[in-house]
């Protein structure tokens, strides 16, 4: 229900955006281009799948995401590629950010504890089985913290 408020929010920073670059009566600034309305509306769109995802557990139902038994190359790619796309939508709510510096330190605190997530999911078939809830414990409260800290910077 925290990404489902990220996408409201994220829809409203759509609004915003567009809004003030219709009012504005001087220079326009690059933080107040139509194409960083764009951005809100594909954060949005990205929360309301994780949303979707997390309620549903679709994925791990129908074993959408993943591959059955990845070997360590396919666990790099998969990570590097999340963390590419975690690096791209941080890149530009802390771009977006700049402007409320008290809400930037939120941001940073999702990026790094979702990028803590994604590195430790990696990890997760290595871990042995006496570990297991404590690292899913881990794992998931990587996961909560950066969805609340997510909610309260945007």
């Amino acid at each position: 229900m925290q990404l489902f408020g990220v996408a409201v929010l994220a829809l409203i920073g759509s609004y915003r955006d567009r809004w003030e670059r219709a009012t504005a009566r001087t220079e326009r600034s690059p933080n107040d281009s139509s194409q960083t309305a764009w951005g809100w509306i594909a954060f949005a769109v990205v929360a309301l799948a994780l949303s979707f995802a997390e309620m549903t557990r679709i994925h791990t139902r129908f074993e959408l995401l993943g591959l059955p038994d990845p070997n360590v190359s396919e666990q790099l790619i998969i990570c590097l590629l999340t963390l590419g796309l975690l690096v791209l939508f941080g890149w530009f709510l802390l771009h977006k950010l700049q402007s409320a510096p008290k809400y930037y330190k939120f941001g940073l605190g999702w990026l790094v504890a979702w990028s803590a997530h994604v590195l430790l999911q990696s990890f997760d078939r290595a871990i042995p089985g006496g570990w297991q809830i404590g690292f899913s414990l881990v794992t998931g409260l990587t996961y909560l913290s950066g969805c609340t800290l997510l909610l309260i910077a945007v």
